[in-house]
């Protein structure tokens, strides 16, 4: 979303998603896994295990105080769609949201004008945003099942937002599935999310 921001500032017409160095690295390691080191293999699991840290900490506060609040008598959502109903409506808590990422990605603050824009420039917006009320309402808002250990983790979430540039999502991880599934609802393009097991079924009796 970084360069989502940096494109819409620019009024670019197009925006490349797996440029600089970063994606370089990511290109070899796909093509060829043998080239991953040890080192490479700690350094992406440490940034994975600081992402899910914040997630943990971000959730556990967040849950204490949401529950502070249903117990005065505020109603719980009754379902992700209903949480993800309720915010898609507030600009001000969007915007709250929204323009810490384009402040990080440009250096200036977005117009408030410009939120509606923003997030109409591109499908993954949606998805990033869905993928956050996901995590929040499974850690954060329902009351059971809420453990990190049943729920996707912060990546896994990330994930969703390139279902809008995917004909086929493909995870081993059973809880990502689960959720992308779920997500995938409000993606225009329909994407196929796969198990592992089932995209090799697929690929061993040629149906792709």
């Amino acid at each position: 979303m970084i360069m989502a921001c940096e494109g819409y500032s620019k009024r670019a017409a197009t925006i490349t998603l797996n440029a600089g160095s970063d994606a370089e690295g990511a290109w070899i390691a796909l093509g060829d896994p043998t080239q991953v080191d040890e080192a490479a293999q700690r350094l992406a699991l440490d940034f994975n295990e600081e992402r899910e840290s914040v997630m943990r900490t971000f959730a556990e506060g967040l849950r204490q105080g949401l529950q502070s609040i249903f117990v005065a008598g505020t109603p719980r959502p009754r379902s992700m769609g209903s949480l993800i109903r309720h915010y898609s409506r507030n600009d001000d808590f969007l915007y709250e949201v929204v323009n810490p990422i384009y402040e990080r990605a440009t250096g200036g603050t977005l117009p408030r004008a410009e939120l509606r824009p923003l997030l109409d420039s591109l499908s993954e917006w949606s998805m990033f945003l869905m993928g956050y009320a996901c995590a929040i309402y499974q850690r954060a808002v329902r009351e059971r099942g809420y453990g990190n250990k049943r729920n996707p983790g912060h990546l896994d979430l990330w994930s969703a937002t390139y279902l809008p540039i995917c004909d086929v999502f493909v995870t081993r991880d059973t809880r990502q599935c689960r959720a992308l599934k779920i997500l995938n609802k409000a993606n225009r393009r329909r994407t196929r999310i796969l198990s592992y097991a089932q995209w090799r079924e697929n690929l061993l009796v040629g149906s792709f």
